[in-house]
């Protein structure tokens, strides 16, 4: 039997805390953001079954641009990933949320943050979770979501949590200079060449809430245009990110 690694090496911007495997890295860092936590801490578990964490941010402006972070996070899994599995398998985003791998849900993101007084208030902490599944869950009985995969099926045997955790804490801290140095230009064309619905990759998802649109737009404030049977639609980031939608997909039996 593996014994999980309780060490993860991440560049000094960031502090890594472990907690136990049963525990949720996302509600730990947001409970350990509510009480004050250094901002930059990368809050992870070391269990082999997922690649979870939840980094600690400290937004210094509104929300909505506060917001376009979550932009940033993804295309520092999609180099992450990039760099890791074979480079046959189809990598892309779901918007707003959704990983995927060869057209299916591997895992995603999810948000929450301090609500803000006003609209052009600064929200006092924001909470990033990263969720990519590794394995099929053990019990052969647990719901099977549909279109969902993971990365042992996709062949990614060799790759552990700690591989992942790791690259994404570099790849997190090259982004995050490009948005700061750059401006969301950078960040808006990056995760565009990925996204699923958009461009060449309008056959990449074939499940999950964002089937059958096609992704018009995004816009500078992270919001999205998308035609839905031909009917042009607008959707905030914020108003997408209040339920995570690779954790809402049907069970294949239901």
């Amino acid at each position: 039997m593996t014994v999980p690694q309780n060490d993860l090496s991440v560049p000094p911007i960031f502090s890594a805390v472990a907690i136990d495997p049963d525990r949720d890295p996302f509600a730990a860092a947001r409970d350990m953001a509510m009480d004050g936590a250094d901002p930059a801490t990368i809050v992870w578990t070391p269990q082999g079954d997922r690649a979870d964490c939840a980094v600690i941010l400290s937004p210094d402006t509104a929300l909505t641009p506060s917001l376009l972070v979550t932009y940033v996070v993804m295309n520092a899994i999609g180099d992450t990933l990039g760099a890791l599995i074979p480079p046959v398998i189809p990598l892309a985003f779901g918007w707003p949320d959704r990983i995927l791998m060869n057209g299916a849900t591997v895992g995603g993101l999810r948000a929450d943050w301090a609500k803000p007084e006003t609209p052009d208030a600064v929200p006092e902490w924001m909470v990033l979770g990263v969720t990519l599944v590794m394995r099929p869950a053990s019990d052969e009985d647990a719901p099977r979501l549909a279109n969902q995969t993971t990365m042992v099926e996709e062949g990614c045997v060799e790759l552990t949590p700690v591989d992942i955790l790791e690259s994404f804490s570099r790849h997190l801290l090259y982004w995050m200079n490009r948005w700061q140095d750059e401006s969301f230009g950078p960040i808006k064309a990056a995760w565009l060449a990925r996204a699923a619905g958009y461009g060449s990759n309008t056959d990449l998802e074939t499940g999950g809430d964002w089937a059958g649109r096609k992704l018009l737009s995004l816009q500078v404030d992270g919001s999205v245009q998308y035609s839905d049977d031909g009917d042009e639609t607008t959707e905030t980031l914020e108003h997408a990110l209040r339920h995570p939608t690779w954790q809402n997909q049907r069970p294949e039996n239901a």
